[in-house]
């Protein structure tokens, strides 16, 4: 990528991650109840991946209800805007890693892998193989909580990302228990206009061990 290229696609993700950062700071609802659960059975809360972690507004609700985190985002001027988030006494429970989907490493036996809006923006070649590397990093007992775009949705044009329905999206989570599955559509608008949404929402917990 050439300097130039790459400052513009660096100051297309700040402009993004300002726009971001004015709106709502709250967790997504997925990544609440996926927390919600787990407190629910009395599970302790050990070690999240949160992939696009973005401005951080996921990763900072893990920190502040005990999780360490590692944060994944290919965009660097991420870390900032995450980093503001959390508070210095529990920044050490923070690792950021600037990284595509793809080439991300998971460690083993993870007990949540988040992924709130950022799936759709995986190469669709490496799409299949991210989420069996997803589905298999996850230990037994642990979840997946997250969103998928749909056929529907006004991006589904763009060749560059993944849309996905229903049948597809529970092909994925064969050794799972699938506790939330919502498909919303709305019209809204993104950083970059107004558009139609086609959203899967899913949260699902892990109930046999599976293999790559």
């Amino acid at each position: 990528m050439s300097a130039s290229v790459q400052s513009s696609e660096e100051s297309k993700w700040l402009g993004y991650y300002q726009w971001t950062s004015q709106r709502s700071s709250d967790p997504w609802a997925t990544a609440v109840k996926a927390v919600d659960l787990f407190q629910s059975e009395g599970v302790a809360p050990e070690l999240a991946v949160d992939l696009g972690s973005g401005i951080g507004k996921d990763t900072a609700f893990f920190i502040n209800n005990g999780w360490r985190v590692i944060a994944v985002d290919a965009e660097e001027v991420s870390r900032e805007f995450l980093f503001d988030k959390i508070p210095a006494s529990k920044r050490d429970d923070v690792t950021f890693v600037a990284s595509t989907y793809e080439n991300f490493v998971f460690p083993h036996n993870v007990q949540l892998i988040n992924a709130s809006y950022a799936l759709p923006f995986c190469s669709p070649a490496n799409f299949d193989d991210l989420m069996k590397r997803i589905t298999s990093a996850i230990s037994v007992g642990g979840r997946f909580c997250g969103h998928f775009f749909g056929p529907k949705d006004t991006w589904s044009k763009d060749e560059s990302m993944v849309f996905t329905d229903e049948k597809q999206i529970k092909s994925y989570f064969k050794d799972f228990k699938i506790e939330h599955f919502n498909e919303e559509e709305r019209d809204g608008i993104s950083g970059s206009g107004v558009k139609h949404w086609h959203l899967f929402e899913v949260v699902a917990q892990k109930v046999q061990k599976s293999h790559l």
